[in-house]
């Protein structure tokens, strides 16, 4: 499911596109980047390591931009 949504997201006529990494990273709510209605604790706390996303992963994300003329 993740990856049709980012599909459709990206081939909109929207000028800007964007995702939180965690979606795309099929990620679960332990990676939230904040929790509406609460503060500080981990709130815009979260950061992403080099070694979650795949070569796979990196590969479709560049593919998908290209395709969709995204990285302009």
């Amino acid at each position: 499911v993740c990856y049709e949504l980012l599909s459709l997201a990206w081939s909109s006529t929207a000028e800007i596109t964007l995702a939180p990494l965690q979606d795309l990273l099929e990620l679960g709510k332990e990676c939230r980047m904040n929790l509406p209605g609460t503060f500080g604790g981990s709130n815009w706390g979260w950061s992403s390591r080099p070694e979650q996303m795949s070569s796979l992963e990196q590969h479709w994300i560049s593919q998908l931009t290209e395709t969709y003329c995204r990285n302009r």
